[in-house]
């Protein structure tokens, strides 16, 4: 009886293996295999690859005052100290699909859209 058992154990593990076999291709006619290099790609001329830009950014205030440059959720990229009278010049990197941003200073918000030739504001 003893052997009995063991030997349907071996035949129903046996099944139970080729039933879980993967076939080695699932290919369907039509699909096409797809590549590993990079190399092999076939991308757009125009398309960017970059995932970040920089943003020039000239802020005044007629007070002393601190400045924030913030995302729209709230993320700050920069948080500087500007003296009455003079600018605040600086240059931010933000990820490429920002298309605004938010300028804090004295109490005021003020949302910006994100453009080529920079940022320029001046908080009286």
């Amino acid at each position: 009886m003893r052997k009995i058992t063991i030997l349907v154990l071996i035949i129903g593990v046996a099944i139970g293996f080729t039933l879980c076999h993967k076939p080695d291709t699932l290919k369907n006619e039509g699909q096409t295999e797809i590549s590993k290099d990079i190399n092999e790609l076939d991308v757009s001329d125009n398309f960017r690859w970059k995932t970040i830009k920089d943003v020039n950014i000239s802020l005044q205030t007629s007070t002393d005052a601190v400045a924030l440059i913030k995302s729209v959720k709230g993320d700050v990229y920069l948080k500087a100290f500007i003296k009455a009278g003079q600018k605040l010049d600086t240059k931010i990197t933000i990820p490429t699909y920002v298309s605004e941003i938010v300028l804090s200073c004295k109490g005021q918000d003020k949302r910006m859209l994100v453009e080529t030739g920079g940022i320029k504001y001046n908080f009286n």
